[in-house]
């Protein structure tokens, strides 16, 4: 099983947020299969992974890519290869 992660963008109240979304080749655990199926796995503020509901909404993209490199040694021993982060604006 491997990953995909990308830096997304999101917006609410005319404010820019950044996001990190992750994309799982294989079967998400249990009861994360719901937002997989929606495409909305993302990486909350404890680390986990978490629907839109809960994911981190990180103020820059600096701060976001250093949350994500933060957090990628146990997204990696988690869930095997990831492949490289991107940038994405929605």
């Amino acid at each position: 099983m491997g990953a995909y992660v990308s830096l997304e963008t999101t917006e609410m109240n005319n404010v820019i947020y950044y996001a990190i979304r992750l994309i799982i080749s294989g079967a998400a655990p249990g009861a994360l299969s719901r937002q997989q199926e929606k495409n909305e796995l993302f990486l909350s503020a404890n680390g986990a992974l978490a629907g839109m509901d809960k994911m981190a909404h990180l103020e820059s993209e600096e701060l976001a890519e250093q949350f994500m490199g933060a957090y990628m040694s146990r997204l990696l021993k988690r869930y095997g290869d990831m492949r490289f982060p991107r940038f994405r604006r929605q």
